[in-house]
């Protein structure tokens, strides 16, 4: 597997030198999977016997020019966990298949990139999405195509909401605040700062792209917590970090949510640690806001300590995750790819193989497509997906699992530790959204 995971790397090399010359009849990059030898083909009752046939999913990516770590992570668990199902005897004994789609650029290259495999695949199943930018780009035309695609969650409600055929692991951005509202407001006594008054009082510091208007869902909600400070910064904005936490000091603010760019909640924990100010604050927001970029930047990693966390998946190291241990270690990987990255998307794998699943057993091999698999999305209620609880609320309110997890760094900064079990996002008033 490791041979096949770096001919892939060379292959992926090879097209960033020579970009310019890659046909454009030719959008995808097929990952080699592993063919099984002598595997016995997973049973279940009423499923077909598709031994000797291949069961393609297409993986929206930019996977030339700049990569972060979160994003190499993502693609690794996706081969990784592809090679490891097929070992096993693939889907119903079908071989899996992951062809990257190249989905670099602006939208228009990524609408462009969608529509040549619309014409070049007569069946396409359903479509996996990397980033938040290419969700937004592709989400009106997989709704009014009726495509289903799993996504990163990251987009948020005008990408996710009820009636979409986007669907993730993971909750999106205004749930997580909602969670954590709530959350705040029910366990303050047991984790404000330490010498906190009774009184919550919430600095606000976020990217309108990652959040917008978060007041919207504080005005909306039954126990609005008081805001004592605000800041929204774009991704590619500049700011003086310090004067940032100075006003929030001034403020008497003593609870921050954050979510904003990796590097910028690096900056901002350097910063507040190099004030003295770090045990004033509690400090809390969405795992991708301390991930990737955020662990790179940080000038030490017990900066990040006592930092709380929300994440649709369980940590390594700190439950069940017998399945996505194994894997990893099948891939032979460095450990710089253990992180939530991966988790996420062998949850985003497993859904979509979940919802193939569901098609092949109602309706047979010959007559599923991505109507039937997007039904099998939609009427799902307890999906086995690795490192979560499965609970999902599509059609309800946006579509993506319902539940959340909440967890601390350690004090050394190199641990993840699980802080309370999976429990319900609050229900969230959605925005009129103009077409």
């Amino acid at each position: 597997m490791k041979r096949i995971a770096l001919l892939n790397m060379i292959l992926i090399m090879f097209l960033a030198a020579c970009d310019s010359e890659i046909p454009q009849s030719t959008p995808t990059i097929k990952i080699a999977t592993a063919t099984p030898s002598n595997t016995a083909v997973p049973t279940r009752q009423g499923a077909p016997n598709l031994e000797g046939q291949t069961i393609r999913i297409y993986y929206f990516c930019a996977t030339t020019g700049p990569s972060d770590s979160a994003k190499q992570s993502q693609i690794a668990a996706i081969m990784d966990s592809a090679d490891y199902i097929n070992e096993r005897g693939g889907i119903f004994g079908a071989q899996l298949e992951i062809e990257l789609v190249e989905a670099r650029g602006n939208s228009e290259a990524v609408v462009s990139a969608y529509e040549r495999v619309m014409q070049l695949d007569e069946n396409p199943y359903l479509f996996m999405l990397c980033e938040r930018e290419i969700e937004l780009a592709l989400s009106p035309l997989l709704s009014e195509d009726e495509m289903p695609a799993i996504g990163t969650g990251q987009a948020g409600i005008q990408a996710y909401a009820s009636g979409a055929t986007l669907f993730s692991p993971n909750p999106i951005p205004e749930a997580h605040f909602a969670f954590w509202m709530e959350e705040i407001q029910e366990n303050w006594a047991s984790i404000r700062p330490e010498g906190a008054d009774e009184e919550i009082r919430l600095a606000l510091f976020t990217s309108p792209e990652l959040l917008p208007d978060p007041l919207f869902y504080l005005e909306n909600s039954d126990e609005p917590i008081e805001v004592v400070w605000q800041r929204e910064m774009d991704l590619d904005e500049a700011g003086n970090i310090f004067d940032f936490i100075y006003d929030i000091r001034d403020a008497n603010a003593n609870a921050i949510y954050m979510h904003v760019d990796g590097s910028i909640a690096a900056e901002f924990m350097n910063a507040l640690k190099a004030l003295g100010l770090r045990e004033r604050f509690l400090v809390v927001g969405p795992s991708n806001a301390f991930e990737s970029a955020f662990e790179s930047e940080l000038l030490r990693p017990d900066y990040a300590a006592g930092i709380f966390i929300s994440s649709a998946y369980t940590w390594w190291g700190s439950g069940d995750l017998a399945i996505a241990e194994d894997i990893f270690q099948s891939s032979g990987r460095d450990q710089g790819f253990k992180n939530g990255s991966y988790l996420s998307a062998l949850q985003g794998l497993d859904m979509a193989i979940y919802a193939i699943e569901e098609s092949l057993v109602a309706v047979g091999h010959e007559k599923t497509d991505s109507q039937s698999i997007l039904q099998a999305l939609i009427s799902a209620h307890d999906m086995d997906i690795v490192a979560s609880s499965g609970e999902t609320n599509f059609g309800e309110n946006f579509q993506t699992l319902s539940e959340l997890q909440i967890s601390k760094i350690s004090e050394d900064g190199n641990t993840i530790m699980e802080y309370q079990a999976f429990s319900e996002i609050p229900e969230i008033q959605l925005p009129i959204i103009a077409e």
